[in-house]
C-alpha cells in the first residue's frame, strides 16, 4: 500500500521593499536589512576617514554584498548605466544611502 505523502508546507515569502531612486535605479531589498546591525558597522567603517581609502573601499563594497547578495553585479551595471558608464563610489555611496533612507522610511 502506498503512503500518501505529506504536503511540503511552503515557506512565507518575505515582502522586499521595491524602490526606484531619484537617479532611475530600481531596486529590491530584504527588509530585514533596516535593523541589522552590520548596515550601521560598515556605514561606519567606509566613512572613516582614518582608515586607508582602499580599506574604506573594502567596507563599502562588504555593505554592497550584505544588502545585495547575487545582485550585486547587476546593481553595479545598473549605477554605472546611470551614471555616464561609470559606478563610481561616489555614485554608489549616493545610491546605496538613498535605498537605506528609503528602507527605514518604509518600514518604520
Amino acid at each position: 500500500m502506498a503512503e500518501k505523502a505529506e504536503k511540503a508546507t511552503k515557506a512565507p515569502k518575505k515582502k522586499l521593499i521595491k524602490g526606484k531612486t531619484s537617479s532611475g535605479l530600481k531596486y529590491q531589498i530584504d527588509p530585514a536589512v533596516k535593523d541589522d546591525i552590520r548596515v550601521l558597522r560598515y556605514m561606519t567603517l567606509m566613512n572613516n576617514q582614518e582608515l586607508p581609502e582602499m580599506e574604506q573601499v573594502k567596507y563599502l563594497f562588504d555593505l554592497l554584498e550584505l544588502i545585495f547578495g547575487n545582485g550585486l553585479d547587476a546593481f553595479l551595471n545598473e549605477v554605472a548605466y546611470l551614471h555616464n558608464g561609470v559606478a563610481d563610489p561616489a555614485s554608489l555611496i549616493a545610491e546605496l544611502k538613498e535605498i537605506i533612507d528609503a528602507a527605514k522610511l518604509k518600514n518604520s
